[in-house]
């Protein structure tokens, strides 16, 4: 069939007018599904956005952002005041959401309509578990590693996510039935609000863990902002602290080698080597002096921050335990000030392997000084014969009366194994007098126990 030329024309016309009203209900849906958000602007969420290229537009004020929002689209308001400070929510606000149909998330809320917000609280043993079924790629009863978690207490039904006291690694094994439980995640009854208790933006300053939940979880609430439909987004981001391969990654034929290099060089680079100004920060934390520094001084909360940045220590003030496992709010992780005979033992057998791998003439020093600083200069090692606890290694400075047989017996082979290495015997009578002290009181039927007290020994029961 041949085609007039005004057919074709008109042909042509109508395919225009429905592609012209195709990109007008596009450009339409696009002005409901752009998200409106009211934050800070180094908030991770808003930031990640932007690096995503999601459409989104940032508002200092919420009610400002309330105003300017297109009828029907979503809203974010974010909680910038967290933890001391929550997001003030009003009526008037929520009024003015609803006349336009918005949707709205809100973190960390001061108020929120027919509930009543308790006062904030930090989780302790507490974690976050995804109670629900509805968030794709998210398991009900998946644990999540929301660190520093500050939230308002809420009384709700069938939330998204709730904290409680749970067992388990990657999910909550027994559930969260038999233990109190705080909502984390919810949508408001009867209204298109959903609600963090706490502030889930803070992703990346808090590290939030998995990367890959915590994707899921964002993508669900973003689809929730950006209407249904709106795209499913995907959101990346490069955490501060990752694995240096990733599963899938074929290793070096050196990561061996690489692995112990960084990971003896990290005592380093996390100043976990104490110089002379360190050892005086652990005399202040401590209450430490000349004159109690050798018997046992009260506990005090020994998980601190780490040294200030400073040249490193070479191993003449000992080697600190570690890090703790807790993360807080802002990614950091407290140090454990304990200079614990134990760790200083064998801590300077790593540092003596490592210098032999290498020829490392810094480490091999540092692990001289180590067993230096342990047997000859800190006042741990037990060095008097009319004493019963003769031979033995206290506990750390400020500890004068544990005394722990599994402590010598890691500090007796780090001396050990350093010594040969290191082709010297200098540490050999205080090795020996170590050992033997150890055997010297262990009784017949074996070790003696978790560990010995000093006083005990002294003459009143063991």
């Amino acid at each position: 069939m041949i085609l007039s030329k005004k057919s074709l024309a008109s042909i042509l016309l109508f395919a225009g007018v429905i592609f012209v009203l195709q990109v007008l209900e596009s450009c339409g849906t696009g002005s409901r599904n752009r998200i409106s958000i009211s934050c800070s602007e180094d908030n991770d969420l808003f930031v990640t956005l932007k690096n995503n290229r999601i459409p989104c537009t940032r508002y200092d004020d919420p009610f400002e952002a309330v105003a300017e929002a297109k009828e029907g689209s979503g809203i974010m308001i974010l909680a910038d005041g967290y933890p001391e400070k929550t997001t003030a929510i009003d009526p008037e606000l929520l009024n003015m959401a609803d006349e336009k149909e918005l949707r709205v998330y809100v973190e960390y809320p001061s108020w929120l309509p027919g509930l009543t917000a308790g006062q904030p609280r930090n989780t302790y043993l507490e974690r976050v578990v995804v109670t629900t079924g509805s968030i794709d790629r998210l398991e009900r009863m998946e644990i999540l590693s929301i660190h520093g978690c500050h939230y308002v207490p809420f009384d709700v039904q069938d939330p998204l996510l709730a904290a409680g006291k749970v067992a388990g690694y990657h999910h909550a094994v027994f559930g969260l039935d038999s233990t109190d439980r705080s909502p984390i995640l919810f949508m408001l009854p009867d209204a298109e609000v959903m609600v963090s208790a706490t502030k889930l933006s803070q992703f990346i300053t808090a590290r939030y863990a998995p990367k890959s939940s915590i994707q899921a979880l964002l993508a669900h609430i973003l689809q929730f902002a950006g209407g249904e439909s709106a795209h499913q987004y995907s959101l990346d981001w490069i955490p501060d602290v990752r694995p240096s391969y990733t599963l899938e990654e074929k290793l070096p034929g050196d990561a061996a080698r690489i692995a112990v290099t960084r990971g003896i060089d990290w005592h380093t680079t996390a100043r976990m080597i104490l110089n002379e100004d360190g050892w005086e920060e652990y005399r202040r934390l401590w209450n430490l002096n000349d004159s109690n520094i050798h018997t046992t001084v009260p506990s005090v909360n020994n998980a601190a921050p780490p040294p200030p940045l400073a040249a490193p220590g070479d191993g003449s003030y000992g080697v600190l335990e570690g890090v703790a496992s807790e993360v807080h709010l802002d990614g950091s992780q407290p140090v454990r000030w304990w200079l614990r005979s134990d760790s200083n033992g064998e801590s300077s057998l790593a540092f003596a392997l490592r210098g032999l791998m290498d020829e490392d003439a810094r480490s091999r020093l540092i692990a001289a000084n180590l067993l230096d600083w342990l047997y000859f200069n800190s006042g741990l090692f037990q060095n008097d014969p009319g004493k019963d606890n003769y031979g033995l290694l206290f506990w750390a400075p400020g500890n004068a009366q544990a005394l722990y047989q599994d402590n010598d017996i890691k500090a007796i082979l780090g001396c050990m194994g350093t010594s040969a290495i290191l082709d010297t015997d200098r540490w050999d009578e205080v090795l020996v007098k170590n050992i033997l002290g150890n055997f010297r009181t262990t009784g017949i039927y074996g070790f003696r126990g978790r560990r010995t007290i000093f006083c005990v020994m002294a003459g009143k029961a063991t």
